[in-house]
């Protein structure tokens, strides 16, 4: 066995190593996942006394039945610099006094009633002499539940709160039970197995089964006085108890045992809750003296009862029986399991690690950004970007950002149509049709739209784009193409028969009804009215554009080139480029709006009454028969030109030149499956039906052939409605030749309307050429740049680069911590002080290594250890032995084979492959320009 000197080091390391490691995450927040205790029990178990007994004085907030009522965090902080009974403590981040811990207890507890809280409950201790521990108390498990309905659920929400606890494999369990006569009838053994391994009980916890709980856990067998009082009658039966606690610990007979057995109350008429706080600091660093002194007497008498003869008092029961021997073990165990987590924990803190050197850099950055001339050159960056991000992202275009400004992040994705796109019911929800624009009596409501009466069929494309997700053009060409639906689906019945009888005398009473005047003034009336849902349409547009600028200039903005910016600076971009863009839009949509009220004055002053027969005379003048595909090539067959193969004959009425735009190349490449090609050859049904009905037309109109020239087509006179008289007049026909002059109207607005909209605002958006919007953000980002410098320092946010400093310099000393944390660890894994030295492999990654030096470092012999009160050992390395660190550089080893890649090592693997793309991107370039400058001579040279 290892010599005391070498047992004493290792103590301390672990202890050193545990205190390190708790205090990092208790400063920092870090989430270490170091080894925790975990109390649970059932009620009044004693619990909460062993945990005033840690504490080294009462805090009163115990009761008979459940007094806890939520989980309690309790964090041991030993302060020896502290003087003998001051404290330092705080709950829920609160500073409170000793004595009126108790009361701060007992009223958050009251808070919640009679029901229980998952929510911890977090104190924090700091004092001279006591250990450095991390520990859960947790409310009692209820063992036999009243039968009415609450106390069932408050049994049942302990016991899901508790299996928590258990199954998760940082935790070391403290099992508190009373004591019993046999070890093996504690209630709370069977409780706690079914907690850890029932996962039909408790599903969902997101925590798998713990079947091997019992090697991560201590049982603390309380009031075993009462065992000695009234239950050992002999030796022999004290020895058999204890012996059976040691059976029942796997290996327990030479390796100790689980099993502790104490009493915190040894003497009967010790009343804890009535002492004060004074009292109670004498009774709890009396009270191993106290239970000593009962044990020796219990023993003493014992041992003059009549029993076997040769019965004497077993040694190993005094290593198991004392809450001083208790806290030992569970400080033992501690240092164990940190022990096993070592591997875990390194990988853990080597992630933390990069992750704070990664908000360093970031912070690093914040700090340079509050330059206000970086801060404006980056708005113009930005004000490019977002032109371009929106510009192509309408157009279904891949987005990207190039640059070679070094603070910037290269990005690259895709605005995607699931994401970002809407069906057209989706975006009507944003722009409904309102009392603000009007009574437009053509306009479809979106239930009716979608019905089988109007865009609900199959087949139709245009009922097929409502439900699809679109953005952009497409999402703009679908909303004009279902506005002009809605123009030419308007029903006429409101053209009462009093409207057509008052349109007859405009300009007096006449001799005769004038029937192409009233046609052609009710069909232009319409028009007008119309013009309400062209305004509609333009808010239409507007709210989409809109709407997906603001998409682009948020997903920008949080981007990684620009989500340092400061929150004021967003704001202030949100408010003068997004606002000013959206005007942009608004009066873009305004010039386009004008053009169309001036061709829809025109229809009013100029009315061609023989409109429709011109255009029903131009078909005849100029054949369809050309335009119409033949029904082979509309529904193509097997063997058709249009399938690919050469040598088929053409269709009977082909013309020749048609049959060579059908011509296959040669075959190359792989063939398509046959059930590839039958899956895509025909067109849609709809189309084909179209075709044919098109092709009928075409042959009817043949017979006309020759009979009509252009003399016909443009001379006047054509008289198109019939005649009415004002005794006999056909209001149903006059509404029909109405409508059908609307419908010729309509079609042709609409072709306006898709020619300017067009040119005055899609354009305005897409083109690159001109290039008109690019030159109104520059002119936009000219004007943010120039904005007072007192906006720019409210933009900034009143933020000092010392404060971003000062949050450099805390996470540096977190990453300080975390280091020496780790350097711990490899203390710990090895057993002697040794010396952290980073170190390059091939890869360029820098690992953990260890150099493990004969004597410790300076300023370290002295410590101090701690007693029974804390975690503690001497620093003396003098004593390891030859086998000893043999052992432990083989641990070493085993530690560094464990380790997996980190986030660091994959920071610092991208950060070469950007070095490694942004070199050749300089190299194209200079390429690119050498070859520009090279053409430019040849050129040059040519021309002289």
């Amino acid at each position: 066995s290892p010599p005391a000197s070498a047992g004493a080091l290792a103590q301390s390391v672990m202890d050193d190593l545990y205190r390190t490691l708790i205090r990092a995450q208790h400063k920092y927040g870090f989430d270490l996942q170091v080894p925790r205790l975990v109390l649970l029990g059932a009620e009044s178990a004693g619990k909460t006394s062993l945990l005033e007994y840690l504490l080294g004085y009462s805090v009163a907030f115990k009761q008979g039945g459940t007094a806890t009522r939520c989980p309690t965090m309790l964090t041991l902080k030993g302060n020896e610099a502290l003087g003998a009974g001051v404290r330092r403590i705080t709950a829920n981040d609160e500073s409170v006094e000793a004595r009126g811990l108790a009361n701060y207890i007992k009223g958050h507890m009251a808070r919640l009633g009679d029901g229980f809280s998952d929510e911890p409950m977090q104190i924090v201790v700091e004092a001279a002499g006591i250990p450095d521990l991390v520990i859960f108390d947790l409310p009692g498990l209820i063992v036999n539940p009243p039968s009415e309905p609450k106390a069932q659920r408050n049994a049942e929400q302990v016991a899901r709160m508790a299996a928590r606890y258990v199954r998760d494999p940082q935790n070391i369990l403290l099992v508190v039970s009373k004591c019993k006569e046999r070890v093996t009838s504690l209630d709370e053994i069977p409780m706690v197995d079914d907690l850890a391994t029932n996962d039909h009980r408790y599903p969902n916890l997101g925590l798998g089964a713990r079947p091997d709980w019992k090697q991560s856990a201590l049982f603390l067998v309380n009031y075993v006085n009462f065992q000695f009082d009234s239950n050992f009658m002999n030796l022999k039966q004290a020895n058999e108890f204890f012996e059976q606690a040691r059976r029942q610990t796997p290996g327990g007979r030479g390796g100790g045992s689980q099993y502790l057995f104490m009493s915190l109350r040894p003497t009967k008429k010790t009343d804890i809750d009535s002492m004060s706080l004074e009292e109670s600091e004498v009774y709890y660093s009396n009270l191993a003296k106290v239970e000593k002194k009962f044990y020796d007497e219990q023993v003493q008498w014992l041992k003059t009862q009549p029993n076997l003869a040769g019965c004497t008092w077993n040694l190993e029961n005094e290593k198991v029986l004392g809450v001083q021997n208790a806290v030992a073990s569970v400080q033992q165990k501690v240092r164990d399991e940190l022990k096993n987590a070592i591997p875990r924990l390194a990988i853990k803190i080597e992630g933390l690690l990069a992750s704070k050197r990664v908000e360093v850099k970031a912070l690093e950055k914040q700090r340079d950004i509050l330059d206000p001339a970086q801060s404006k050159e980056m708005v113009k960056h930005f004000v490019a970007d977002f032109k371009d991000h929106f510009q192509r992202s309408i157009q279904g275009q891949e987005v990207r950002v190039r640059s070679s400004c070094a603070y910037r992040a290269r990005t690259s994705f895709i605005y995607s149509a699931e994401k970002f796109g809407l069906t057209f019911a989706e975006e009507y929800k944003r722009t409904p049709y309102g009392d603000k624009f009007g009574e437009w009596n053509g306009f479809i409501p979106i239930e009716e739209l979608e019905s089988a009466n109007h865009l609900g069929k199959r087949g139709q494309q245009l009922g097929d784009m409502l439900g699809r997700k679109l953005l952009g053009v497409s999402a703009f060409e679908r909303t004009l193409r279902i506005f002009e639906y809605m123009l030419l689906a308007r029903n006429f019945e409101n053209v009462t028969d009093d409207d057509i009888y008052n349109a007859a005398h405009k300009g007096g009473a006449a001799s005769h009804f004038p029937s192409n005047d009233v046609v052609m003034q009710i069909a232009v009336r319409q028009l007008n009215e119309a013009t309400q849902g062209v305004e509609w349409l333009c808010a239409f547009i507007h709210q989409h554009f809109s709407q997906h600028a603001a998409d682009v200039f948020f997903c920008l903005v949080e981007s990684d080139a620009y989500r340092l910016f400061p929150l004021g600076v967003k704001h202030l971009l949100e408010e003068e480029v997004l606002g000013e863009f959206t005007d942009l839009l608004k009066r873009r949509l305004e010039q386009a709006m004008k053009q169309y009220e001036d061709l829809v004055a025109t229809f009013d002053a100029r009315r061609p009454v023989d409109k429709m027969w011109k255009q029903l005379m131009l078909h005849l003048v100029l054949s369809l028969r050309d335009m119409v595909p033949p029904k082979d090539v509309a529904q193509p067959q097997s063997g058709s030109p249009c399938l690919g193969d050469a040598h088929a004959e053409a269709p009977v009425g082909l013309v020749d030149n048609f049959a060579k735009w059908f011509q296959p190349p040669e075959k190359q490449g792989l063939d398509p499956s046959s059930k590839e090609a039958g899956d895509h050859a025909e067109p849609t049904p709809w189309n084909v039906h179209l075709s044919i009905a098109f092709r009928k037309v075409a042959a009817h109109m043949e017979q006309f052939e020759g009979q009509f020239n252009f003399a016909d087509l443009v001379a006047p006179g054509l008289q198109q409605v019939y005649p009415q008289d004002w005794n006999m007049i056909n209001y149903d026909y006059l509404r029909r030749c109405a409508r059908k002059y609307y419908c010729a109207f309509v079609i042709e607005l609409m072709e306006s309307i898709h020619r300017i909209w067009n040119t005055e605002f899609l354009d305005y958006l897409t083109s690159d050429h001109r290039d008109e919007l690019g030159r109104d953000l520059a002119c936009v980002a000219e004007e943010v740049v120039k904005l007072p410098e007192e906006k720019w320092i409210d933009a900034m946010g009143g933020q000092d680069p010392a404060d971003i400093e000062a949050q450099i310099a805390e996470l540096q000393s977190g990453i300080e911590d975390l280091e020496s944390s780790l350097r711990s660890l490899n203390r710990g894994a090895s057993g002697t002080r040794g010396e952290w030295r980073p170190s390059s492999t091939k890869r360029g990654v820098k690992r953990a290594q260890i150099a493990t030096s004969d004597t410790a470092p300076p300023g370290r012999a002295g410590r101090p250890r701690i007693g029974s009160s804390g975690l503690s050992g001497e620093a003396d390395a003098g004593g390891m032995q030859a086998e000893q660190l043999a052992h432990l550089k083989l641990e070493i080893e085993q530690l560094k084979s464990a380790r997996e890649s980190t986030e660091k090592e994959k920071a610092e693997q991208m950060e070469q492959m950007q070095v490694t793309i942004d070199r050749l991107k300089r190299e194209k370039d200079k390429a690119e320009r050498e070859a520009a400058s090279l053409k430019f001579a040849i050129t040059a040279t040519r021309g002289s």
